[in-house]
């Protein structure tokens, strides 16, 4: 039986065989796709053709990153800069559920099942935030990690500005939603957080030939 691995690869090897597909693939997963493949599927498009090794790199590319956005472990570098848990009623308890943006990706862990209930990429994705709204009598949620401040120190929150405003961040990709942290205390602090990672990552791609998803 085909593991899931395996079925992703031919699944996205499929889609890959329509041209408008292979545009939208490349659009998309352009920030962690190696340089020079990005060059070599670009060339086999202009040129109207259909290269299966070229293809058969990309589709690995895309399923290798989707694999390892997905692994709930912690990698090697992977540090937590926004975080929130969720618990049950009953007082004392473990927490149900851990929201999460790490210098790699955002996601909704799920501690009874200790696995993602959905994560997003941060290379790949769009981040923007909706239903801004004034503070209030509101109870927002969610804080700046205090260990090892690096990104702005945490997107250096504004004296003038900080914890006045609740609102969502949304991560899409491809135009589609893909996660939403909802009642987020200081959201634009936390898109700029985002920013500022998905600039880094491009800057670290665009200087290597060598960058590794």
């Amino acid at each position: 039986m085909p593991t899931e691995k395996e079925r992703q690869l031919e699944n996205v090897k499929k889609l890959l065989e329509n041209p408008d597909a292979l545009d939208g693939f490349l659009r998309v997963f352009k920030p962690v796709i190696p340089q020079g493949l990005v060059v070599r599927v670009q060339k086999m498009m202009q040129e109207k053709r259909v290269d299966p090794e070229v293809t058969g790199e990309l589709t690995k590319v895309v399923v290798d990153y989707h694999v390892k956005l997905y692994d709930p472990s912690l990698w090697k570098d992977e540090k937590v800069l926004w975080g929130h848990n969720e618990f049950k009623s009953d007082v004392g308890s473990k927490p149900w559920r851990t929201w999460a943006v790490t210098n790699h990706r955002a996601f909704v862990y799920d501690h009874t099942v200790e696995s993602f209930e959905t994560v997003a990429g941060l290379p790949v994705s769009d981040v923007d935030v909706v239903n801004e709204h004034t503070k209030d009598q509101d109870v927002c949620i969610g804080a700046f990690s205090e260990a090892g401040k690096t990104l702005m120190e945490n997107a250096m929150v504004s004296l003038e500005e900080s914890h006045q405003t609740c609102g969502d961040v949304v991560f899409a990709r491809g135009g589609t939603e893909k996660l939403r942290f909802h009642n987020v205390d200081d959201p634009k602090n936390v898109k700029k957080l985002v920013e500022t990672v998905q600039k880094q990552k491009k800057l670290l791609r665009d200087q290597s030939e060598f960058y590794s998803v």
